[in-house]
C-alpha cells in the first residue's frame, strides 16, 4: 500500500515515515528544504513548495490512497495561514482531480491547542473550539476546509488532534523548560487542584495514524489525542531524575505569570509555551480514539523521564 505523508521532515513526520516503512508500506515522502535519507527502498523522497501549488506535478500520484498531512508552519508569521491552510487546501483539490475514480484518505495532524479559548473544563471532540493564535486559527481553518472538501464523497479525512508531543529524539519545549527550572531547585504547581498536564508520547501518534489507515477507520470525524498527567507526579519522576531535592512553589495564575516575566534564562518560544502549560486548567478526554481503534497505550510520560538524559 502507498501513503504520502506531507512534511516529513518535521519531528513527527520523519518518525511517521520509519513507521510507515517498517509495516512494508510504500511512502512517499514529501519535504520541502530539510531532506532526511531513510535508507530504504520503500521510500521516495519528494521535494515541492507546497506554497507553490501551481508548480507541483503531481502525475506520480494518480492511484494515491492515503495521504497524511504533518505540515504545520509555526515561526513564520506572515505564511502560517497560507502554509498550513490555504496553500494545503489547492494541494488538495488537486490531488482529487487527478483521483477522480478514486476515494481519497486524509489524516489531518491538527493540535488540541484549536479548542484555545474555551471555558469548558473537560474537553471531548464536541466542545467548540475557540482557537486564540494564528496558528491554532490556521489549524482550525483548515479543519473545516476539510469538511467542506469532503461533501462531494470523493474524500474522507480522519482530524487527529495531539496535545504536548514528547518522545526519543523530540526537542519538547514544555518538558525541557520544566527538567531547567527544577535544577534551579524549585518547581511551580499551580493552586488549582484540578491542574492536569496533557502530553502524547509520538510512538503513540505513530501507532494511532498506522492502525487508523490499517483497520480502516477513516470516517470524517475529530479525535483528540492525549494523557492527563498530574503535575506533582511530574515533579517527583524529574526531582528522582535529576537527584536534586526541589523546593515547591504553590501559586496562583496571576503570581504564575509574574514569575515568568523575571525568569530570563527561556527562550521566548519555550517561555510561552511552558506558561501556558502551567495555566491551563483543562482536561481532555482520548476516550474517543481509543473506542474507535480498541487501542490500548504502551507509553507513559513518568516512564519517559525517568529515562532521559538531561543535562
Amino acid at each position: 500500500m502507498q501513503v504520502l505523508i506531507l512534511g516529513s521532515s518535521g519531528r513527527l513526520g520523519k518518525q511517521l515515515v520509519q513507521y510507515f516503512i517498517k509495516e512494508n508500506f510504500f511512502v512517499y515522502a514529501h519535504y520541502f528544504k530539510n531532506k532526511i535519507n531513510f535508507n530504504s527502498k520503500n521510500v521516495k523522497s519528494i521535494v515541492f513548495d507546497i506554497n507553490k501549488p501551481d508548480n507541483i506535478s503531481l502525475s506520480y500520484l494518480t492511484n494515491i490512497k492515503y495521504i497524511i498531512n504533518c505540515i504545520g508552519e509555526l515561526n513564520n508569521q506572515s505564511k502560517i495561514y497560507e502554509t498550513n491552510s490555504n496553500s494545503v487546501l489547492l494541494f488538495l483539490q488537486k490531488i482529487k482531480t487527478l483521483n477522480s475514480n478514486n476515494i481519497i484518505s486524509w489524516i489531518q495532524i491538527s493540535s488540541i491547542g484549536v479548542y484555545g479559548r474555551t471555558k469548558e473544563i473537560k474537553i471531548n471532540e464536541e466542545t467548540k473550539c475557540y482557537p486564540e493564535n494564528d496558528y491554532e486559527k490556521s489549524k482550525y481553518q483548515f479543519e473545516n476546509f476539510l469538511k467542506s472538501e469532503s461533501e462531494d464523497k470523493s474524500l474522507k479525512y480522519i482530524i487527529l488532534r495531539p496535545s504536548i508531543i514528547y518522545g526519543p529524539n523530540i526537542k519538547n519545549n514544555v518538558l525541557n523548560g520544566l527538567i531547567r527550572i527544577a535544577n534551579l531547585n524549585f518547581f511551580i504547581i499551580p493552586k488549582n487542584k484540578n491542574h492536569l498536564c496533557p502530553f502524547i508520547d509520538v510512538r503513540e501518534v505513530c501507532e494511532i495514524v498506522l492502525q487508523t489507515i490499517k483497520k480502516n477507520k477513516v470516517s470524517n470525524e475529530n479525535f483528540n489525542i492525549s494523557k492527563n498527567y498530574k503535575i506533582e507526579d511530574i515533579k517527583n519522576a524529574i526531582e528522582k531524575k535529576i537527584n536534586k531535592k526541589i523546593y515547591v512553589f504553590r501559586l496562583n495564575d496571576y503570581f504564575i505569570t509574574i514569575v515568568f516575566y523575571i525568569i530570563g534564562f527561556f527562550s521566548s518560544k519555550m517561555k510561552e509555551n511552558v506558561l501556558n502549560f502551567f495555566l491551563s486548567k483543562k482536561k481532555y478526554s482520548n476516550s474517543k480514539i481509543i473506542n474507535l481503534l480498541n487501542y490500548k497505550s504502551n507509553y507513559d510520560l513518568i516512564e519517559f523521564i525517568k529515562k532521559k538524559k538531561v543535562r
